[in-house]
């Protein structure tokens, strides 16, 4: 009785401190990427192919992640391996300003491309940071509670998601009508200063709480033995065709969507915070429904309707114009089943990994999908201009075919869930009922 108190008492602390780092991190990324890191670009001279660059860096770089596992176990202590690389991913952003402060250092043409280089080195610590945090948080709590924990992190970050970025894009464009072009990049350096110093802070509640010592395995280089052992789980083969179909259909209409927001449907962008707006509130509930999975089961059923939901959303763009803009608003309804996609799909991946060993899971199943998102992302731009440039006169079937093969790709993401069979559980999983934690 004493051993299970003491592990609840750790969930509530566990959870307290999570929504405390999800809320500070989300609030410093929404003021040193995204949006703000785009305008920022544009100002400094970005254009088509570095700017395009620019949005794909954070994913395509995202596949150090793969190197987490090797670095702990070559270290042997994942949370100072994480410290270290948060560390150097959160100092390296405080020179992101300086690129617009120092710009004249530099040729107009080799400004943006300087950009670029220190995102690089920033997202490639964040993305082994990353992979990392998340294989803590896992072996933190006991497994039934990995629902509740993840999605009250996802809550917690929608939440702020819903205010800041409207609140930082209103600022931005009141600042550049306010100030002359010099001062505007000390407002830049400012906003960006305290995007730094909110991630952070956002480190500190991590720093409450234990850490579970997994025994490594080895301590040796990357090998792909490991690799190629974890591929040999039917299940882990089903969920990475899963988030790697899902990934290159979602990619593939980043660019395709803006464009036939702004060209076609004429969409202003007080309508789209609107529509994002009821989306973000809308994945603030599906979060809260997959938390309520406490089985592999369960993550399976959720992760399978609330994938297939979201797919449903190109229809509404195929039917979205300028006379029935409206229709747009099924599309931002339907993707709110994302809070539930991002809850459900690593919680079934990660029940698919012994204790203490979950690096590569994780880093297959996010981070590899990152890097095909980026990929496809760009592809798909170039897709929509060859496109646009063979159907020169009937310029709406070009994106709706885009539309329908994304259509089609994020269906099949789905049913690829249905190929996971959640009775098979690795040689040497946790009991369900036990934390991991207990160890710390």
């Amino acid at each position: 009785m004493p051993r299970q108190l003491e592990a609840s008492s750790l969930s509530v602390r566990a959870n307290r401190a999570i929504a405390i780092n999800a809320a500070l991190w989300t609030a410093g990324n929404a003021l040193t990427t995204g949006g703000f890191l785009n305008y920022f670009a544009a100002d400094l001279g970005a254009r088509g192919f570095s700017l395009a660059i620019l949005m794909a860096t954070p994913e395509l770089v995202g596949l150090s992640g793969m190197a987490s596992r090797s670095l702990w176990r070559w270290n042997g202590d994942r949370r100072r391996v994480w410290l270290i690389t948060t560390l150097i991913a959160r100092f390296i952003t405080f020179l992101i300003p300086c690129v617009g402060l120092f710009r004249q250092s530099f040729s107009p043409a080799t400004v943006p491309w300087v950009l670029i280089g220190v995102l690089v080195v920033a997202q490639a610590a964040q993305g082994i940071a990353t992979t990392l945090y998340f294989s803590w948080l896992a072996d933190l709590v006991p497994s039934p509670d990995w629902g509740r924990l993840f999605a009250r992190r996802n809550i917690a970050a929608l939440s702020i998601q819903l205010v800041l970025p409207i609140l930082a894009a209103w600022f931005r464009d009141d600042a550049k009508k306010r100030f002359d072009p010099a001062t505007l990049w000390w407002v830049y350096a400012v906003v960006f200063s305290v995007g730094a110093l909110l991630l952070l802070a956002s480190i500190w509640p991590m720093l409450t709480l234990p850490h579970p010592q997994a025994a490594p395995q080895e301590r040796s280089r990357f090998h792909f033995g490991a690799l190629l052992s974890l591929l040999q789980n039917r299940n882990v083969r089903w969920l990475l065709a899963h988030s790697w179909c899902l990934a290159l259909a979602n990619g593939v209409t980043q660019a395709v969507f803006f464009q036939y927001q702004i060209r076609v449907v004429k969409l202003g962008l007080t309508g789209y915070y609107v529509m994002a707006s009821c989306m973000v509130l809308l994945q603030i509930v599906t979060s809260a429904w997959a938390g309520r999975c406490r089985t592999a089961a369960d993550h399976r059923r959720v992760l399978f309707q609330s994938t297939f939901i979201t797919s449903l959303a190109l229809g509404f763009w195929c039917l979205a114009d300028a006379a029935s803009w409206w229709w747009l608003f099924g599309a931002f309804c339907c993707w709110g089943a994302f809070g539930a996609v991002n809850v459900a799909g690593p919680n079934l991946m990660l029940c698919q990994a012994p204790p203490g060993d979950n690096a590569h899971h994780l880093a297959l199943f996010r981070q590899v999908a990152g890097v095909v998102a980026g990929i496809s992302g760009i592809l798909g731009g170039w897709w929509l201009d060859h496109l646009l440039a063979t159907f020169a006169n009937t310029s709406v079937s070009a994106f709706h075919l885009i539309f329908v093969v994304s259509w089609i790709g994020r269906a099949l993401a789905a049913f690829f869930v249905l190929g996971v069979r959640p009775d098979e559980v690795p040689r040497s999983h946790p009991d369900s009922g036990r934390s991991t934690a207990e160890n710390a």
